[in-house]
This record gives C-alpha cells, structure tokens and sequence, in this order.
C-alpha cells in the first residue's frame, strides 16, 4: 500500500526550462490539457482484461513490498527497495528464478537501492546504489558484470542502449556540479566509459528538492523512447542519446500560470523544509504533475490541485480523456475484480502492471470479486507474496 500513498501524495510543479520539441503549427509546444473534472471512470472502460501473476513465495524470495515492476519478454523484474532490499526475477508465470545481487558490503555488492534499470540490449540488469554512489551491473543471469563510481547524486536512471544511460539527480544535490549559479539535475551516463556523457536541465542553485516533494517516477518507459519529468517542471522531455528535449507540455489552464510562477517563487526564496514547502503549494492550490505512465494505446496522468488528487487516462489517438478525482484507495479499486488497485507499478506497450496485495483478499468482500480471485483467495497463506495483476488498455 506504500506506493499507493506515494503516488497520491507527492507532488509536482512547473518550472519553466527552453529546450527545442515538438511544435504545433504556431511554433509552440504541444500540450496535452489536463482538466479538474471527475468524470468518475471505472477500469473496465480503459482496460480489455486483467491476467493474474501470484507470484511464488519461497524462503528465498520474501516480497515485502514492490516498489518497482519492470516487465520483460520473458519475465518480471520485481524491486522491494525497503522491506527485502532485493531484485528478484520471476518468470511470467510468477514462478521464482532467482535473486539478482546482493545486499552487503563487498564490491560486488550493494550498500541500498535507489533505483533499477534494464538494459535490454545487454541483457543486463543496472542497479543504482545511493549508499555508495555507484553503478552496479548484473546479467540476467544473477552473474556480476562491474561496478561503476557515480561520482555524484543521482535518484532515478533508465537504459538508453549502447551502453548509455539517463539520470535524474534531482534539485540541488550536487553542489560540486554548478556552474554560473546553477546546478544540473539530470544527466547522461556512459557506462563504457565509466563517467558522465553530458549534463542537462540546470536549475537556479537555491532550489533544493528538500523544499519540495517529487515525482512517483522521474524516468519512464515509452516504448522504445525514454521520457523524463521532473519537479516544478511543467515539461515532459524526450531522452537519448543526443540528448534530452521537450517533447510535450501538460497544460493545467492559464490561471494556474501566475500560481506556479509565485509558487516557484516562494521555494527558491525562502527554501522550506519537505513539510512547510508542499503545505504551502496546497494552500496555494498550485497545479502539480505527479506521473506519467505511457502505453501504446494510452498514457496515464496523475496530478493535483491543492488538496485534490486527480487519475486521468488518456487516448493517444484520438486526445479524448477520462478524469478521475480520487477520495480515497476505494475510488482505485477495479470494477471488473473488486480488489485491484489502478496504481501503475510498471508497464509495457500494451499493459499496465498493477497488484493485488493479499491485504485485500483478507479484507475485501467476497462478492465484489471476480471467480478467479476468489478461486487465488483459496489457494492464499499469510505472509504469500503479492500478485500481479496484468492489466491490457483498451482504445476508447
């Protein structure tokens, strides 16, 4: 239930950055408007089918809680970063195949985990450990490939191929970095050559991201493309290996323009604390991106204004768009099972990979679910790991 929490709760703001992107055909960028509506839309309307994955549970592979599911043709990348501190694959059937790496204090070992990227290409696995600033590589295979000094704060990474990668390294976190009073907050990495490929996205050197909350993911899959937001940050970029771009910008309506601008004001002036800063974005009723989780057929936005949390999914095609404000978890509960929750832990071109957490299957009633999840509530022992729920989008 953590990442439920967090993806209701972090916040995100507009910051402007000029970089050159798609165009519309008077030159400006083109935005995607995300409304403040709930036009209270059910799962079954923007999704075809859920398939269920329980994953085994085995001494070996205690899931506590999966902070980040990455899915891969033939198996599942499941990240319990707190509770197990571990990387485990299971295959698509939910079937364990082992563990990759391993927590310590060897040098091919990990101190923590911040964050997990795969580099398809190699068949790697690319842990980022904020303990001790490195990179950490693993074949598929669970076998050590190297180690890498960061050299810096970095907090998310994703694979671009070729042996480059991506890394958001947030507001103000590294200081060492700045140049004419202004502080990068991503990068490119080339890990064939052991040290950073270009920095981007330089930001006044007193906005310091403990004054704000961020995003549920800075870094995400789109397909093949790699796309990038970050606090603050109105933007959403495109990432390779030339660089990173605007690509899209989300588009909260003209009043809240004035809001973002003294909202961002207001941080880089006074600095507060991670408690007074996002207090006084709600008492502002500030406009603020939370996520975005692209699939082929939709992409799915997360956002807030002031005190309200809004889901809005999104046809690609066609723009139309569907909002939901949400009250509580109860508003994210699936109608077409009655226990899974729409909070997107991965995703691939045509799913989303959400779960359902065996909390629910104790608690929720019976008749509110499918005949297949009760059939799994059977078969369920305390302490069993989650199951995946795979979730296909639909056009709509």
């Amino acid at each position: 239930m953590k990442k439920a929490t967090i993806i209701l709760c972090l916040l995100a703001a507009l910051l402007a950055v000029a970089c050159a992107g798609k165009k519309n055909d008077a030159g400006e960028l083109s935005a995607v408007q995300l409304p403040f509506e709930n036009s209270g839309w059910k799962m079954s309307e923007v999704a075809d089918s859920i398939q269920y994955i329980p994953l085994e549970t085995t001494p070996a592979c205690l899931v506590g809680q999966i902070d980040l599911l990455i899915p891969l043709d033939t198996a599942l990348v499941v990240v319990d970063k707190e509770i197990a501190r571990s990387v485990y694959l299971f295959g698509r059937d939910g079937h364990f195949l082992r563990q990759i790496g391993q927590r310590g204090e060897g040098p091919q070992e990990y101190a923590s985990i911040e964050d997990v990227a795969i580099d398809r290409e190699r068949g790697q696995v690319v842990l980022l450990d904020s303990g001790s600033e490195r990179l950490l590589v693993y074949g598929l295979d669970g076998t050590f490939v190297q180690s890498v000094p960061l050299d810096c704060r970095a907090y998310d990474i994703e694979c671009l191929g070729g042996g480059l990668l991506a890394g958001f390294l947030d507001y103000g976190a590294n200081p060492d970095l700045e140049k004419e009073g202004r502080i990068p907050a991503a990068m490119l990495y080339d890990l064939n050559e052991g040290k950073p490929a270009g920095f981007y996205l330089y930001t006044d050197k007193n906005l310091r991201s403990g004054s704000i909350l961020g995003n549920s993911a800075n870094l995400v899959c789109d397909g093949e493309r790699v796309q990038l937001i970050a606090p603050l940050n109105d933007t959403v970029y495109a990432v390779s290996g030339e660089g990173i771009t605007a690509d899209y910008s989300i588009d909260f309506g003209t009043d809240q323009k004035a809001l973002q601008s003294q909202y961002l004001d207001y941080v880089t002036a006074n600095r507060p604390d991670a408690l007074s800063g996002p207090k006084k974005a709600v008492e502002m009723g500030v406009a603020q991106l939370i996520g975005v989780v692209p699939t082929e057929v939709n992409t799915v936005f997360s956002y807030r204004k002031g005190k309200d949390t809004f889901l809005a999914v999104r046809n690609r095609a066609s723009g139309a768009i569907k909002t939901l404000q949400i009250s509580g978890l109860e508003a994210l509960i699936s109608d077409m099972d009655g226990a899974t929750l729409f909070v997107p832990y991965g995703a691939d071109q045509h799913h989303l990979y959400l779960m359902v957490h065996p909390y629910a299957l104790e608690t929720l009633p019976e008749e509110g679910m499918s005949e297949e999840l009760r059939a799994l509530k059977t078969s369920y022992r305390e302490g069993d790991n989650p199951i995946v729920a795979m979730v296909r989008m639909k056009d709509f």
